[in-house]
């Protein structure tokens, strides 16, 4: 059910206004209104300023577990949960302990020493990388500099498919000789690095021979007098310098790593307090008192205000029923039943606040769909399984421990249909040994969908056909609660006669026992339709255009057909289920049968790897296309939707959580 909503208004003197935001924001239960506190928006102060500084440090202590290979690892019992958890005092007890400008200049002046020295070894590489190739040629840096001379000095990087072009045009240089002092060899191709020493007076063979092989002319970096030898020697230690002063600096940083924990609270903390301020622009400042108004819960209303008195005596509460005019915000209120049914709710969207939750009418229709899809049994002990272990055993989050419930009672569903329908990880039953269990199996099965899948068919359209009839039941009694009946009468409830007087009609035709009431039923079916056809287009006021709307409106039941022949879906994905899982059991038995010694562990890796997969993907398949028939076939006939969550003004962290957000919802 819908939670009802109370209107309230809270007055306090300003000089406890902050201490006020934070108490509302601890509590967790005021929708506050006109405010969304995970609205993306431009704000500006200095609480935003020193976030975005702590959020340089905490990038930059990051960057230091990287380099130092650090792995934070998680308990076993923690391997849902992403962050730590603090309450809000917790929070400001961090940010308290650290000097947050002390702590920024520090990590500056490490994070510049740090980029400057990368920098550093950057050139170097570079450098490094420049004379590495002409190492061997003892050049000097004399000759580098390619002065006045006789003789024409060139160093040359040239690209080829082989060394053979390089000779043959080498041979236009009457004086040229060639001198190879390094190559990189590519997968077509060789990189060749050398010196081309000519007469000056062919320095147009020269160029020409530059020109036809697309050389690229060398020039040496400037050094001291001295060999590339000496020079790449000289490199290759300041690179290695270089590199032990950046260790050291880094070393140097890892000193901030036990600070992360308070930085993390730090800085949530300040986000809180951010996210105060920005509540502050949406609440009434009178010059002496604070008025803040919003929603909580009549449920919770109670022991807030008892809190609220205890906390502030000075402050005053005042709260009303909502007015027809009023959009409240939707919360949910179910038994522990149906409450893990609200995870696939959320997943449409919330109904407006005068429309019912369909979380209860959809649970048994969604369980049903989903055991239809996956149709094994033994792959639903195994999610009952799975589920009850993380229920039982891991941190969930309080929505986590709604769809872990929901796959929880999946699989209890599937375990049934499963049985029903002989599915037990693919098997055949008959291959079974004889004995107690074998006979269990095949008593209980009653369906084989492989070799009756038109029964299959034609079970799982009367599923819905029974889900499509009782969402016109749901619509016709949220209106006949409301006071509507004529609305419910006429508009809902018709439309399930209408579609049973048919299916009595055709049941009369088809099955012999009820032949003698073909007539009747077939005489009722037409006074039904003719009911509809008087009463479908009452709205309009000329009786022509009555009797027309009416008419039209029999189109319904083509979409009616239309929605029922979706639930055909289910057959094919129980079917797939099925067979996948017969391919993985025949490949591994011919894995057993045809490897010796290692055929039976390679089976079991091809068992094991294979129903993961078939259950995991058919699972999937199973969850998305259940909602889908609950989302498109079955809301849309009773729910309007567009309803605003009820999201109550607390904590949204980004590195922390609130304690709160792992109590148990169920």
């Amino acid at each position: 059910m819908i939670a009802e909503m109370k209107k309230v208004t809270i007055a306090a003197p300003n000089t406890v206004r902050e201490q006020l935001l934070q108490f509302l924001q601890e509590e967790t239960v005021m929708h506050v209104d006109q405010y969304n506190q995970t609205e993306q928006g431009t704000y500006a102060s200095d609480s935003v300023h020193l976030l975005a500084q702590l959020q340089f440090a905490i990038s930059f202590i990051e960057q230091i577990e990287k380099r130092l290979n650090i792995v934070r690892k998680k308990k076993l019992k923690d391997m849902f949960v992403g962050k730590p958890t603090a309450n809000l005092a917790e929070l400001d007890a961090a940010a308290q302990k650290i000097d947050i400008p002390l702590l920024i200049a520090r990590v500056e002046e490490i994070h510049n020493a740090i980029t400057q020295h990368e920098a550093n070894l950057a050139e170097l590489a570079i450098a490094i990388a420049q004379a590495e190739p002409w190492i061997g040629l003892g050049i000097h840096n004399s000759q580098s500099a390619n002065m006045r001379t006789p003789l024409i000095h060139r160093l040359l990087s040239i690209t080829a498919p082989d060394d053979a072009i390089i000779t043959r045009h080498l041979e236009s240089i009457p004086t040229g000789a060639w001198q190879e002092a390094y190559r990189s060899v590519q997968k077509n191709s060789v990189t060749i690095f050398g010196e081309l020493v000519a007469h000056r007076q062919d320095e147009a063979h020269v160029d020409a021979f530059e020109q036809a092989l697309n050389a690229e002319r060398i020039t040496l970096p400037s050094h001291a007098d001295g060999s590339m030898k000496s020079y790449h020697a000289r490199l290759v230690r300041e690179s290695k310098q270089t590199q032990k002063a950046l260790a050291q600096i880094v070393q140097q940083a890892s000193e901030l790593l036990p600070m992360r924990m308070d930085i993390l609270f730090a800085y949530d903390g300040l986000l809180h307090k951010v996210e105060r301020e920005k509540l502050e622009e949406h609440i009434t400042s009178q010059p002496f008192i604070t008025v803040i108004s919003g929603w909580i819960p009549s449920v919770w209303l109670g022991l807030f205000s008892t809190k609220l008195q205890h906390a502030f005596p000075e402050a005053a509460l005042e709260s009303a029923d909502v007015a027809q005019e009023d959009r409240a915000p939707v919360m949910f209120q179910n038994n522990k039943l149906i409450r893990p049914f609200e995870a696939v709710t959320d997943l449409y969207g919330k109904p407006a606040y005068h429309e019912l939750d369909p979380s209860g009418p959809l649970a048994i229709f969604f369980l049903i769909s989903f055991g239809l899809a996956l149709t094994d049994a033994g792959y639903g002990v195994i999610m009952m399984i799975g589920t009850f272990i993380a229920e039982r055993f891991f941190k969930l989050k309080r929505d986590m421990q709604k769809l872990v419930r929901v796959l929880f009672y999946a699989g209890a569903a599937t375990v049934v249909l499963g049985g029903l329908t002989g599915g037990w990880f693919s098997i055949d039953l008959i291959t079974l040994p004889d004995g107690a269990i074998k006979q269990f199996l095949l008593g209980i099965k009653l369906i084989d969908p492989l070799k009756q899948p038109i029964l299959l068919l034609g079970i799982i359209f009367a599923f819905g056909i029974v889900q499509l009839v009782y969402a016109w039941i749901v619509r016709g009694m949220y209106h006949w609660k409301r006071g509507e009946k004529t609305i419910a009468i006429l508009d809902d409830f018709s439309w399930a006669v209408m579609v049973g007087a048919i299916i009595l009609w055709i049941a009369s035709s088809n099955v012999s026992a009820l032949q003698p009431y073909i007539m009747p039923a077939k005489y009722f079916m037409y006074a039904v339709a003719l009911f509809m056809i008087a009463t479908q287009g009452r709205s309009a006021k000329n009786i022509f255009v009555k009797i027309g709307n009416g008419t039209l409106s029999l189109y319904g039941l083509i979409a009616f057909v239309s929605d029922m022949l979706s639930y055909s879906r289910l057959l094919a994905l129980g079917l797939a289920t099925g067979i996948i899982g017969l391919v993985v059991n025949l490949i591994a038995g011919m894995v057993s049968s045809s490897i010796p010694v290692v055929g039976i562990v390679l089976a079991g890796v091809v068992l094991l790897v294979g129903h993961v997969f078939n259950l995991g993907i058919n699972a999937l398949g199973g969850y998305i296309h259940s909602g889908r028939l609950q989302f498109v076939e079955f809301f849309p006939k009773f729910l309007e939707g567009g309803g605003l969550p009820f999201r109550p003004f607390g904590r949204v962290g980004k590195y922390v959580d609130n304690p709160k957000d792992y109590v148990k919802a169920l």
